[in-house]
């Protein structure tokens, strides 16, 4: 037995509900009269039914109170939407919409993290230039952890070893995606299944960059300026630490479990 109707209450409506029966006006019987006076006439009949369901189910007003109140509880414990949630949209100006540049976006999360930060990405260009604040602030703070995910692609019908493939990147890496005058290079794993020749190929095709266990980005755009300043884009900041670990904790899972493998660059 659901309480939907609950939903379209509002936390305060639901507690004073929830004191009704308890020890006030419903205490002693439900009526829809005083349903809707607590309620609202607009969702009074839907309520009313829903506890007269579990009064006819056997629930006294106080058992019901009980159960109204847990959903209260819960309503009071979710955190507000608008501030866990973000769009992060780059691409032309649209009306009623609100657009920030990826790369606006990912230059903050670099200057505020504050112990680890994790970047996971499916193709990797202009990194030197991108990273070059990155590299500083790593030069500059020994403490700092910062681990790369990145996907390297195998070209339809090469037959080429593996080796060659991750040779390559790490050429790459040290001539174009990491700052030359840097004195330290991130942690860098990829995914050995997309260097696999045959059907079962698959890809590292995430994006997101995670930042201590505070806020998170995923998004659309691949590590490129390019991406993050001229294509259309869409990505969401989450700010909520549950979340936010869990992602991290995902792909380090990946890497304790050898999904994911170091590159030495």
């Amino acid at each position: 037995m659901r309480l939907t109707s609950l939903n379209s209450l509002t936390e305060h409506q639901i507690g004073a509900l929830a004191r009704a029966l308890a020890d006030g006006r419903l205490s002693s019987g439900l009526s829809l009269p005083a349903v809707s006076e607590i309620c609202g006439t607009q969702y009074a009949q839907s309520v009313f039914e829903d506890l007269t369901l579990l009064i006819q189910s056997g629930f006294a007003p106080k058992q019901v109170a009980v159960v109204v109140q847990a959903a209260h509880d819960g309503r009071a414990a979710e955190p507000d939407s608008s501030k866990v949630f973000s769009l992060v949209l780059t691409g032309p100006h649209i009306d009623n919409a609100e657009t920030a540049a990826t790369e606006a976006t990912f230059d903050a999360m670099v200057e505020q993290f504050k112990k680890r930060l994790l970047i996971v990405g499916f193709s990797l260009h202009d990194g030197a230039k991108i990273f070059k604040r990155l590299s500083e602030r790593m030069d500059a703070e020994p403490d700092l952890e910062v681990t790369f995910c990145f996907n390297i692609k195998r070209e339809y019908g090469d037959r080429s070893a593996a080796e060659e493939y991750v040779n390559e990147f790490i050429e790459d890496f040290g001539k174009k995606n990491w700052p030359a005058s840097s004195r330290r290079k991130p942690r860098v794993y990829h995914f050995p299944t997309s260097l696999a020749i045959g059907s079962t190929t698959t890809s590292l095709h995430a994006k997101c960059y995670i930042v201590d266990h505070d806020m998170a980005l995923v998004t659309s755009a691949n590590i490129s300026k390019a991406a993050q300043r001229r294509n259309m884009e869409a990505g969401v900041l989450i700010r909520h630490p549950l979340m936010v670990d869990r992602l991290y904790n995902y792909f380090m899972g990946a890497i304790d479990k050898g999904v994911l493998v170091r590159v030495n660059v």
